[in-house]
């Protein structure tokens, strides 16, 4: 029991961390010390660096995955990769925004930061659908606020409401999708639920709404044809901290629950159907996306259409199906994750 017990809080060393260092900047917050205030970014930055010391030095997982705290969570050397490019976007969001003169010296804004960092970490690690649907809501809360965080500007509150209710919407939806599935399989947990459905005899028309409703709300997350029509306003209207944040780190834990749901849910390796599916995806975000960026006139609404075409190229790799294309997609994201966050 000693070891599991350490194996079971070492697993938890991002999440943990991000929580005493929400906790910190809280306090921070209460001194209302202006000169403190105009630290916070490096502060910020340099608990997200350390945090992701300890987890790389401490926390890095075996060659074999494991299941613990009853099967909710799940440690690989991928949920351990995510883990860590979600704690170095955070600490380079964090330093960005110390040069935006709007939101560089809001505690709140770091407290924000923070906090939505949590639920993306909880994102790539989730093995249980109630884990992955709570980490979901604790990443996407902070981020509503974040995105009209400048309040006096008309732009930021339009965008943080669109961002809201379209989130709402989407959550909603795969929330829907999830309960569906745990009807189907009489369990939420994300490894053997396939198998569970299928010893189940669950019908083939009953899966596929479930799945659409699934995928709904993903394709909203990662900003990828039908739902990316929130991106062009939300990335406008956020402070470019935030945009930058939510086109790269946000995205990005997006397309890794994505893919667990995917292969361990709806076993889109051994399916032709799904990957015709998520190719028609992939082709209409890249087209759209690429065709709408060339009349824009506002560089952020035309780095949202780029995004949208992004999350098409990402697509391309989890469209083959098969543990190339997977492997792929992972190194595409954290290329993609450096360069677009230089680019904001």
């Amino acid at each position: 029991m000693p070891e599991l017990s350490g194996a079971m809080l070492v697993s938890l060393i991002p999440d943990i961390g991000l929580m005493i260092l929400a906790f910190v900047l809280l306090a921070l917050a209460l001194t209302k010390n202006d000169k403190l205030f105009t630290h916070l970014d490096w502060i910020t930055a340099a608990g997200f660096t350390l945090i992701a010391l300890l987890a790389f030095i401490f926390g890095r997982p075996g060659d074999q995955p494991q299941l613990l705290w009853g099967g909710m969570i799940r440690i690989d050397r991928i949920g351990f990769i995510f883990s860590l490019l979600v704690l170095v976007g955070g600490a380079l969001t964090a330093i960005f925004a110390g040069t935006d003169t709007t939101v560089g010296k809001k505690p709140e804004f770091y407290l924000l930061l923070t906090l939505a960092s949590i639920g993306l970490s909880m994102m790539g690690t989730s093995a249980n659908l109630i884990m992955l649907y709570l980490a979901i809501e604790t990443a996407a809360t902070p981020l509503y606020v974040l995105a009209g965080i400048k309040y006096r500007e008309e732009w930021s509150v339009e965008s943080g409401i669109k961002y809201f209710l379209f989130g709402g919407i989407s959550s909603a939806i795969m929330l829907y999708g999830f309960s569906l599935l745990y009807g189907f399989a009489g369990t939420t947990r994300i490894y053997g639920l396939l198998d569970a459905m299928q010893a189940n005899q669950t019908p083939t028309a009953a899966i596929v709404l479930a799945s659409f409703m699934v995928l709904a709300g993903f394709t909203f997350k990662i900003s990828a044809f039908p739902f990316h029509f929130w991106a062009p306003d939300v990335y406008q209207g956020s402070p470019t901290p935030v945009a930058g944040f939510l086109s790269t780190v946000s995205k990005t834990a997006g397309f890794v629950a994505l893919i667990r749901v995917l292969v361990n849910v709806f076993g889109v390796e051994n399916s032709n159907v799904w990957m015709i599916v998520l190719a028609v995806l992939s082709v209409a975000s890249m087209f759209i996306g690429n065709l709408l960026a060339i009349p824009q006139k506002n560089l952020k609404r035309m780095i949202a259409y780029s995004s949208i075409a992004q999350a098409g190229y990402i697509l391309v790799g989890v469209a083959s199906g098969t543990e190339f294309g997977f492997t792929g997609a992972v190194y595409y994201l954290v290329a993609y994750l450096v360069t677009n966050l230089a680019v904001f």
